[in-house]
């Protein structure tokens, strides 16, 4: 058995997970495997820790353009993890259109306009999946309600389907650091429903 899901390359060949059948604790364990062998092929410091290191500014509150009309997604979800890690709720209607997108389209467009209509093409910026995926797991910590944690897992798959493409630093400690958390979480999950570990 082999962990499937991050093989292919989910911006060509999208992963609907349809209808996808239960498999017993091989497939954990080959997940497990699939994921710490991209923690380690990442051949780069994994020690991501500050999130001063990461430049998400005040100025990122400014997430449309100057009329108001173009939402700009990568400033718009950086604006939205600040919000959380600041622990707050005002913003969950905007996180939950940008993942009902995702969901729908397996892909995160660079910019929306106000009805989060797609207004280009451009779809390939990894640090929209990543800071998605971030926020994802952080609110899943928050309330514990798995559809964010579904959401990070698909978006974790498609990233790491395309991590030979992660070159900017700041993209390789957030993966790896998305990626860890991510084993954690799933590690606290399974012992809690009393799924031993390999």
């Amino acid at each position: 058995m082999e962990y499937q899901y991050s093989k292919k390359d989910h911006f060509k060949f999208p992963e609907k997970y349809q209808m996808t059948p239960f498999q017993d604790l091989k497939f954990l364990i080959e997940y497990k495997k699939s994921r710490k062998l991209n923690l380690k092929n990442i051949k780069q410091n994994n020690n991501f820790k500050n999130w001063g290191d990461i430049s998400i500014e005040d100025e990122e509150k400014n997430w449309k353009d100057d009329k108001g009309k173009i939402i700009y997604t990568e400033k718009l979800l950086k604006f939205l993890l600040v919000e959380i890690l600041r622990k707050s709720k005002k913003e969950d209607i905007l996180l939950n259109k940008i993942i009902k997108k995702f969901e729908i389209k397996k892909k995160i467009f660079e910019s929306y306009n106000l009805e989060f209509k797609e207004n280009t093409t451009k779809y390939l910026n990894l640090k929209n999946y990543i800071l998605l995926s971030i926020i994802c797991l952080f609110k899943y910590e928050k309330t514990k309600n798995l559809k964010f944690l579904n959401t990070s897992l698909k978006l974790n798959d498609l990233i790491s389907s395309q991590r030979k493409k992660l070159i900017i630093l700041e993209d390789i400690l957030l993966y790896s650091f998305i990626i860890k958390k991510e084993l954690e979480v799933i590690e606290i999950l399974m012992n809690k429903v009393g799924v031993k570990n390999e």
